[in-house]
């Protein structure tokens, strides 16, 4: 990890190989027979390498990496990570707006297709190695989310729009035998990284939360699965984003995002965080108010916004009287 504070060694990171080898070494850290990465030292050092080296080749074959690594050398007031993490989800949010209608647009960058005026490139992973890394972060996602939410995971963006790639070819573009084994686990960690989003990253995430929308019912049929200690982290940190006190990290949740995290959150209220819940309603209250006092954003988008907020509080007050 030395390397990656030194900009001009970012290169050696641009490895398809690396990627797999990391991801083979979190599968190893096991607990009970269970991937669990994210309790150990060693296993979220893998998972950082693993987004530098998604976000290195990224940048490279849009030829960007070279202007970052000049960029971090020429800035010398911010953190050279935090650049590295803009750049890379500027990307991400470049090549996902581009697959708009245009399904597998983006995947060239991913070495799955050749796309017009692009060089054929070499997979960035394997569809079977995209697959374990998203069980991985899926069975492990309480310590997943503790660790985002709490330490720097500079590019975290790129590794999502990796799994999310496989998620909508196998879930939307394709007719699967069983959608929901890939889409609930996907919608569980990008929720959670949606939850936990720094500046750079909420705009792709939300790209991603708006494709996966028309699949969305799966996972509120089939995930809820959750504990005290797990909901008062969500709580907490849903707290956070509503009011964040390191602005340079974090910008405040808007009406649409808010409204987009509170469809999981809902489900999360478990006994235990009873305490929690007032801070939560009445954060989120106010943050509507605030929306539709300001017109944050136009009159039919709020509407939907404020109405969907109303209906995932009183559905999670349901779940705190029961």
């Amino acid at each position: 990890m030395a390397l990656s504070r030194s900009p001009l060694y970012l290169r050696h990171f641009e490895s398809p190989s690396l990627i797999s080898g990391c991801i083979k070494l979190m599968a190893s850290v096991q607990v009970a027979g269970k991937p669990s990465p994210f309790n150990y030292e060693y296993g979220y050092l893998c998972f950082k390498i693993i987004t530098l080296a998604v976000g290195v080749c990224l940048l490279a074959r849009r030829y960007e990496l070279a202007g970052t690594i000049s960029e971090m050398i020429a800035d010398q007031d911010s953190i050279l990570l935090d650049i590295f993490s803009r750049r890379v989800s500027q990307v991400v949010a470049e090549e996902t707006e581009e697959a708009y209608g245009r399904d597998p647009a983006c995947d060239w960058i991913l070495g799955w297709i050749k796309a017009p005026n692009r060089p054929q490139q070499p997979p960035l992973a394997s569809r079977t190695d995209i697959m374990t890394l998203l069980v991985i972060l899926e069975g492990d996602r309480k310590a997943f989310l503790k660790s985002v939410s709490s330490t720097v995971t500079p590019g975290l963006s790129g590794v999502m729009f990796m799994i999310w790639r496989h998620v909508h070819a196998k879930c939307i573009s394709k007719t699967h035998s069983r959608p929901e084994s890939i889409a609930v686990p996907f919608s569980e960690v990008l929720w959670r990284c949606m939850l936990a989003a720094t500046k750079d990253e909420v705009t792709p995430f939300m790209y991603m939360f708006n494709d996966m929308e028309s699949i969305s019912d799966l996972w509120d049929k089939h995930s809820k699965r959750y504990d005290e200690g797990d909901s008062i982290n969500v709580l907490n940190t849903y707290i956070m984003r509503l009011d964040p006190t390191n602005l340079q990290r974090y910008s405040r949740l808007t009406s649409v995002e808010m409204t987009a995290i509170l469809r999981f959150i809902k489900w999360t209220v478990e006994p235990g965080c009873e305490a929690l819940i007032p801070r939560v309603f009445s954060m989120s209250l106010d943050r509507a108010w605030e929306a539709v006092a300001e017109k944050e954003v136009d009159d039919s988008i709020l509407i939907d916004a404020v109405g969907r907020t109303l209906v995932y509080l009183g559905c999670a007050l349901s779940f705190v009287q029961d």
